[in-house]
């Protein structure tokens, strides 16, 4: 089997990302009805947080010792992605 170049590795994921982006869209929309959008937002974060802890687990990416002053920027990504979620 040939080994993918890096260029050709990018675009699979980002068409993998773009898959993702749309699926995640119709479900949404789709338990807009069904359920409150707060318990929908909720669900689709536990959903990805658990996918992406075994895909970092698969490819030995997953850590969680980080250095004290990154503690400051860990604080206010989180910050921002839980506003920007309330808000959009």
């Amino acid at each position: 089997m040939p080994v993918l170049s890096d260029n050709i590795r990018g675009a699979l994921m980002m068409m993998g990302a773009m898959c993702a982006y749309t699926f995640n869209d119709a479900f949404m929309k789709a338990l807009a009805d069904e359920i409150p959008l707060f318990q929908a937002i909720f669900f689709r974060g536990v959903g990805a947080v658990v996918f992406l802890a075994i895909m970092c687990k698969m490819l030995g990416q997953l850590r969680f010792r980080f250095p004290l002053r990154d503690w400051g920027f860990l604080l206010l990504r989180t910050a921002g992605e839980l506003g920007g979620t309330f808000f959009f």
